[in-house]
């Protein structure tokens, strides 16, 4: 009987060794594709971000460029 329990216990021990190794050896490829999606969701949220916020800027300085070039050309 100690034989068979034996046995028993190094089939399972056999098995839970196997699973973690397949668990273990994940693709790596899996988290480095997560990982360039993470990067391109936070890319997109920054320029979202910085362009609403900067969008005053821009314009003040696009304004103050366009007079100067209307001025340029008026002088000629």
């Amino acid at each position: 009987m100690k034989k068979i329990f034996d046995m028993a216990r190094a089939v399972w021990n056999r098995t839970k060794i196997e699973w973690m190794e397949n668990l273990y050896k994940k693709d790596p490829g899996e988290s480095h594709v997560i990982t360039v999606i993470a990067m391109c969701v936070i890319g997109i949220a920054l320029v979202l971000l910085l362009s609403t916020a900067l969008k005053p800027v821009i314009t003040s300085m696009c304004g103050a460029m366009e007079e100067k070039i209307i001025s340029m050309f008026n002088g000629l």
